[in-house]
C-alpha cells in the first residue's frame, strides 16, 4: 500500500501528516476541527518524506504537526498542487458529486458508458455511483477511477466538498 504525505488546512494553520488514505483523514481532521479544513494537497510519501518537511518547515511549526500557512509552506504547497495536478478541495468549494458529476460528462463526451468506465477502474458500477454521490472512497479507488478515463476526471474532482457547518447556537 502507498502511503502518502497530506497538507490540511485550518483556518491559518497547516497540518503536514501521514496516511494511506489522506482522503479518510482529511474527513476525520475536518470533522474535529473547530473550523472548516482544505485538503490542499498529498503526494507520496516515498517522494516526500513526512519528517524532511517537519524539519523544513520547522521555523512555522505552532504545535505537533501543525504549521503556521506562512509563504514558504504556501509556495511549496502551491508547487506540489501544479506537479499533481492541482488536488485542491477549496478548488471544488460547493460542488457535490451527483449524476451529473464530472464522470457523467466524460461518459456523455467520450462514448464510454459508466460500466466501462467501472470496468476499467476494476470496481463495481455501484462503487462508482457511490463515488459519484459524494460517499468516501480510498485515495487507490479514486486514482483508478480517473486512469479510467485516461487522467480527464482528475482525483481532486472526484472528492466530495466538505459538507457545510451550522453554527451552534451560544450555550
Amino acid at each position: 500500500m502507498t502511503w502518502f504525505v497530506y497538507f490540511i488546512r485550518c483556518l491559518d494553520r497547516v497540518k503536514i501528516g501521514y496516511s494511506e488514505d489522506p482522503v479518510k483523514r482529511f474527513g476525520k481532521i475536518n470533522a474535529d476541527a473547530p473550523a472548516p479544513c482544505e485538503l490542499l494537497v498529498f503526494v507520496s510519501a516515498d517522494t516526500f518524506p513526512e519528517a524532511e518537511l517537519h524539519e523544513r518547515f520547522s521555523d512555522l511549526r505552532v504545535h505537533g504537526e501543525w504549521f503556521l500557512w506562512g509563504r514558504a509552506l504556501r509556495e511549496f504547497v502551491e508547487a506540489l498542487q501544479e506537479m499533481v495536478g492541482g488536488l485542491a478541495l477549496s478548488d471544488m468549494r460547493g460542488r457535490k458529486l451527483s449524476k451529473s458529476s464530472p464522470l457523467v460528462e466524460f461518459a456523455r463526451s467520450s462514448g464510454k458508458s459508466l460500466t466501462q468506465i467501472a470496468k476499467d477502474a476494476n470496481c463495481g458500477r455501484a462503487t462508482l455511483y457511490r463515488v459519484m454521490d459524494g460517499e468516501n472512497a480510498t485515495v487507490d479507488l479514486l486514482q483508478r477511477i480517473s486512469a479510467a478515463t485516461g487522467g480527464k476526471v482528475s482525483v481532486a474532482a472526484l472528492i466530495p466538498a466538505p459538507p457545510a457547518r451550522t453554527s451552534e447556537p451560544a450555550a
